[in-house]
């Protein structure tokens, strides 16, 4: 008897680490799985999303930059002193920037870095922008973008002859709507 009673103990102690190890072996592999579907799902999720901020991103830099194409075709052959003083300049050009959410505003810089038009107020004061990097960005090149915080902007020098203003028109985008996404 005691050689079955030794046996039955050692089955019932395999039996009780079966019962044990199987559930945790069970639980792991289920957990694994469970891991990488979850893992999968968030990848799949994060690039679609990522594939409808890059589109909604790139709308609106097609919408600043034909407001920018249009205010430069306007403002290409104006003097500085119409681009300071003319009222009906200035809210033509207004007209551009008001109905997109997009823009913060728009604003010429001359070649010396002071602006001397914006569309956030009528007769601007005297505004030094040879510090910032957009300014610097658009020296000597026909487009540039640029990033800065608390905006983005984008440039385009003006064409001008040898009486005409020549500096960069510059859109400011507002980062505003970039926050309220629209999907």
């Amino acid at each position: 008897m005691p050689r079955s009673q030794s046996l039955l103990l050692k089955l019932i102690r395999a039996l009780l680490i079966a019962s044990i190890v199987a559930p945790a072996g069970a639980l792991a592999l289920f957990s694994w799985h469970s891991y990488r579907e979850s893992v999968l799902h968030a990848q799949d999720r994060a690039q679609r999303l990522a594939a409808v901020v890059q589109e909604h991103t790139l709308k609106v830099f097609e919408t600043i930059g034909l407001v920018l194409q249009t205010a430069d075709q306007r403002l290409r052959g104006v003097d500085r002193e119409t681009l300071v003083n003319s009222r009906p300049l200035w809210e033509e050009i207004r007209r551009l920037e008001q109905p997109s959410e997009q823009l913060a505003s728009i604003f010429v810089v001359d070649r010396d870095g002071f602006g001397p038009f914006t569309t956030r107020a009528f007769q601007t004061p005297a505004l030094d922008f040879s510090d910032r990097d957009y300014y610097y960005e658009s020296g000597g090149r026909t487009t540039a973008f640029t990033s800065a915080n608390p905006m983005s902007a984008r440039s385009a020098k003006t064409r001008s002859s040898t009486s005409a203003f020549a500096g960069p028109a510059t859109t400011a985008a507002s980062t505003a709507s970039w926050a309220r996404p629209h999907w």
